[in-house]
């Protein structure tokens, strides 16, 4: 009997290592959780989507990958606690291969991120990672923040659909624009080179109180006056579909017609009148005098109940965006991974320390909603938007 239970164990030994073969091991952090399941199933995700990617169709992900620079041991929100940059074992780079292979199963046309780690070294940071995983598949366009800043844009666009035709880097000047940048590229179809598409992508500053709102109200200004002078520069017609695609760190007003205020008293009405003449225009009034519009909010019926990103302040809000003017028509706007509903409140994230481990039905919605919050905390403090538009209307 001892010895029939010695092979026993033996052979479940055996089963359990073959099954963690094809894990990654990045100085002493292991990912397994069923990677080798996932990526086995691939294929036939990709297979089954492939069906829906016509020429005359365009998906768009909008994604900030928290960068392992501000990826915190702690999800409080006094930005304590050790870096996930400088954990031994390198976390950060089996948490970048997991979000690599989550963005080859959204199969997005064009994916736009923020936060993306690019140190002074292109052999270290993300991007080796990125290409190693999507490289087959996608192109890359990225750029820096300034200063001494190691985060920044990075656009991925699907080599066998777009051509890269042109792009230009955005810097926003002065010293109060906080490092912030963008990133503006012209695309074109393949199949149809009167098919233009303008992509500009930026991350807009997070503003601490109100005297700060009027930096990003003239953030985002900067970023519309560099897409239509990239436009004009470059000679592009009218007839270009235009994205302005990012994360904007402001929510949009509300759709429903406010209630009535009570009345102010006089001092209150003079600092509310001061303050809206200091912040100048709101971003969005400027974007919508332009013919911008949120391709979420075209077609949802929730307008004020998603939640893209949980702050450091543990505010819920949706900040992240895909805007779009042009002949086009939305289809569908929704939150990754698509199963989980718009309206889930992240948790604050937490980087693994001794065992990245992740759990790959969860991260693509088919546990439960509590199952999935759990495991995205280890992801970033942002869900992806993806959009999709119809692009077949004459021009």
């Amino acid at each position: 009997f001892s010895v029939v239970l010695l092979f026993f164990i033996v052979l479940q030994t055996v089963q359990v290592l073959a099954s963690c073969s094809n894990s990654k091991q990045a100085q002493g952090i292991l990912v397994c959780a069923r990677e080798t399941d996932f990526m086995a199933d691939q294929s036939k995700r990709l297979t089954v989507k492939s069906d829906e990617n016509q020429i005359t169709r365009l998906s768009v992900t909008s994604f900030n990958i928290l960068c392992p620079k501000y990826f915190r041991t702690t999800g409080d929100a006094k930005r304590v606690g050790r870096k996930e940059s400088d954990l031994p074992g390198t976390p950060w780079k089996a948490r970048s291969s997991v979000i690599a292979k989550l963005l080859l199963h959204y199969n997005s046309d064009i994916f736009c991120l923020q936060e993306f780690w690019l140190p002074n070294d292109e052999n270290d940071g993300v991007l080796p990672i990125f290409e190693d995983t999507l490289g087959h598949e996608y192109g890359f366009l990225h750029f820096q923040r300034t200063g001494s800043k190691q985060d920044g844009l990075l656009i991925g666009y699907r080599k066998s659909k777009l051509s890269l035709m042109n792009s230009k880097q955005v810097v926003f000047p002065g010293f109060f624009h906080y490092n912030r940048v963008g990133l503006v590229a012209h695309l074109r179809l393949r199949t149809n080179e009167n098919r233009d598409i303008i992509l500009g992508t930026t991350h807009i500053f997070f503003p601490e109180h109100f005297l700060e709102l009027r930096t990003r109200n003239q953030q985002v200004n900067l970023m519309y006056q560099a897409v239509e002078g990239f436009i004009a520069e470059n000679s592009i017609g009218a007839e270009a579909f235009t994205l302005l695609v990012g994360d904007f760190n402001s929510k949009l007003p509300p759709l429903h017609v406010e209630e009535e205020k009570p009345e102010q008293g006089y001092i209150s009405t003079i600092l509310e009148y001061i303050k809206r003449a200091y912040d100048g225009e709101h971003w969005w009034d400027v974007l919508r005098k332009s013919d911008y519009k949120s391709s979420y909010r075209e077609l949802s019926t929730s307008h004020d109940l998603i939640y893209t990103h949980v702050a450091h302040t543990d505010e819920h809000s949706e900040c992240d965006f895909v805007f779009y003017k042009g002949k086009a028509i939305p289809t569908e706007s929704y939150l990754e991974p698509r199963p989980m509903p718009d309206d889930l409140k992240l948790l604050r994230p937490v980087t693994q320390i001794e065992t990245y481990d992740v759990n790959y039905d969860a991260l693509m919605g088919e546990m439960s909603a509590d199952d999935f919050l759990q495991a995205w905390a280890s992801i970033s403090d942002h869900r992806p938007k993806t959009s999709w538009f119809d692009l077949s209307e004459p021009l």
